[in-house]
């Protein structure tokens, strides 16, 4: 394959990138399926769980083990995810250049980075659920005012502006919230390949990603 560096439109990379893909399937698709793979355990795990009875064990501590359990999997998952994504960059930098890449090579290569990539997977993840959290505080607080006042205390006039008001405040944050999102994916994409093929630190290769992107 022709591996000169040269400015590509948009067509031209995705064409790259699903030239790489369809070649290497094998390859690819057995990186990509230790996520779902941890899922698919835990999910089995909580199956078994349900069916076996365990002695002197309230409620309470029941629905404590199950949320343990989830924020277990999620943190698991989170991992594996990290872990694929930074093996499959290796792999498509190695298949780009012509060169030999293997799944047990890819992940061996990335295994010390790996904690720096879940870094910056969870320092984005951060970003979304502080624009979702920003979202929806911003379409409870005339919920929470009417609550608290009442409808009758309130007036109908002033009831009706703040439903109103709420009303347009929910959908301004939600679109707020929706761009935000969109310009965090397109501006921290780049930022686990940086990590991969520059070794940088997870700060370095967020800042690098945003001035790349």
């Amino acid at each position: 394959m022709d591996s000169t560096l040269r400015p590509m439109s948009t067509g031209q990379v995705l064409d790259r990138t699903f030239y790489l893909y369809r070649n290497n399937f094998l390859l690819f698709a057995g990186i990509a399926v230790l996520p779902p793979a941890i899922v698919l355990l835990g999910q089995a795990g909580f199956f078994l769980l349900a069916f076996i009875h365990i002695p002197n064990l309230d409620a309470v501590a029941s629905e404590a083990a199950f949320g343990v359990g989830i924020v277990a999997l999620v943190l698991a998952y989170l991992v594996a995810l990290s872990f694929a994504t930074g093996a499959t960059v290796h792999a498509v930098s190695r298949v780009h250049l012509g060169q030999q890449a293997k799944i047990s090579e890819s992940y061996r290569v990335i295994r010390p980075l790996l904690w720096r990539i879940v870094r910056i997977v969870l320092s984005v993840a951060v970003r979304f659920m502080g624009a979702t959290a920003l979202a929806v505080a911003i379409g409870v607080a005339p919920i929470t005012l009417m609550s608290k006042f009442g409808r009758a205390s309130l007036g109908p006039t002033t009831s009706m502006i703040l439903s109103w008001g709420g009303g347009i405040l929910v959908v301004v944050a939600v679109v707020v919230c929706v761009i935000w999102a969109i310009r965090l994916y397109c501006s921290y994409q780049l930022a686990v390949p940086v990590c991969v093929l520059e070794k940088r630190g997870a700060i370095d290769c967020l800042k690098r990603s945003r001035f790349l992107s």
